[in-house]
């Protein structure tokens, strides 16, 4: 008979097994940090939706339905904010009629202005736009990218093939390089009451 005292409750007999430590784990990578070669975005993404203006303008058919549905197509894409004003502005050509013009405000989940364009482009055409009658031919609708918040500069890039229509190139300049000399794009945009 053993005299000791009985083995605690849960102890057990027989040699003591001590866990082999385990490897540390490794460090969370820090944030914005990459494995292998950094990549660069170009143009940067922006935290949040991405802001941006939109000019909108029609001088073929009912211009006000054009617009509308332009608006509509805007609203697939993310929050719209139209202004209040629509102006009526002579064809800049002189090769159609007057145009309807206003602008609105678009926050969509987009990282990078070129992929909105390409949005705006396939809306133009899907509502009608004959892009084979050239650039400054009369238009059932034309959403132009004006602003986007947080980005400034000159891009060009191949043509997506539902865009070839357009050429083998996409170019986009952030701000428009002709917006602040056009009423119908200022005075609109005065009237929406945002800044850019």
């Amino acid at each position: 008979m053993n005299g000791g005292a009985p083995p605690a409750r849960g102890a057990r007999s027989g040699p003591e097994v001590v866990p082999e430590p385990c490897p540390p784990s490794p460090a969370p990578p820090a944030r914005g940090a990459h494995s292998g070669p950094e990549v660069v975005p170009e143009p940067r993404p922006a935290p949040g939706p991405m802001r941006s203006l939109v000019a909108l303008g029609s001088n073929l058919g009912d211009r006000r339905r054009n617009l509308a549905e332009g608006l509509a197509a805007l609203g697939g894409l993310g929050a719209v904010r139209p202004s209040p004003l629509v102006m009526e502005t002579p064809d800049e050509s002189g090769l159609g009629p007057d145009y309807l013009n206003t602008v609105a405000l678009l926050e969509a989940p987009f990282e990078d202005p070129r992929v909105l364009l390409e949005a705006l482009l396939r809306a133009e055409l899907r509502l009608g736009r004959d892009r084979s009658l050239g650039a400054n031919a009369p238009r059932t609708l034309d959403l132009d990218l004006i602003a986007v918040e947080g980005h400034q500069g000159h891009w060009a890039w191949p043509a997506p093939p539902d865009l070839g229509a357009l050429g083998p190139r996409l170019t986009l300049d952030l701000p428009h390089p002709r917006a602040a000399q056009r009423a119908f794009v200022m005075e609109p945009l005065k009237a929406l009451g945002v800044r850019f």
